[in-house]
């Protein structure tokens, strides 16, 4: 099995794109241009105006980690959640959940695998959905 490409630093950039691409891809084996697009936008979302092409190069990195994750990102997931839980307020967590859930909606198919998905990653950034 080939190694995880991890960037050699991972920013919130990268773990913002990586969490939100596997919760477009791995929970239905696909990712629709919808969902794309809308990974695009809300990772964006994160920069500065002026940082489009660092941007793009975080996006280019994540999925290449993504990609290296093959079927079995789940380990590579939750450390990323992690990371975000202990790097930005509670309030930002919540926008993060808020992007996930406009990802889910973005090709108007909602498959029981991305809200387990939201489920999981909103338990490890201690945020009660009840």
């Amino acid at each position: 099995m080939e190694s995880i490409k991890r960037p050699s630093t991972i920013t919130l950039g990268h773990d913002l794109a990586f969490l939100y691409l596997n919760l477009g891809y791995i929970t239905d084996g696909e990712l629709s241009q919808e969902e794309i697009e809308k990974i695009v936008e809300k990772v964006e979302e994160w920069y500065q105006p002026t940082q489009t092409q660092e941007m793009a190069i975080t996006i280019k990195e994540s999925v290449d980690w993504a990609k290296s994750c093959g079927d079995k990102p789940g380990a590579e997931i939750e450390e990323c959640a992690k990371r975000l839980k202990a790097n930005l307020s509670e309030e930002n967590l919540k926008a993060v959940l808020g992007d996930m859930a406009a990802i889910i909606n973005a090709d108007g198919k909602v498959v029981d695998g991305e809200v387990k998905f939201f489920a999981v990653i909103a338990k490890v950034f201690g945020i009660d959905l009840n």
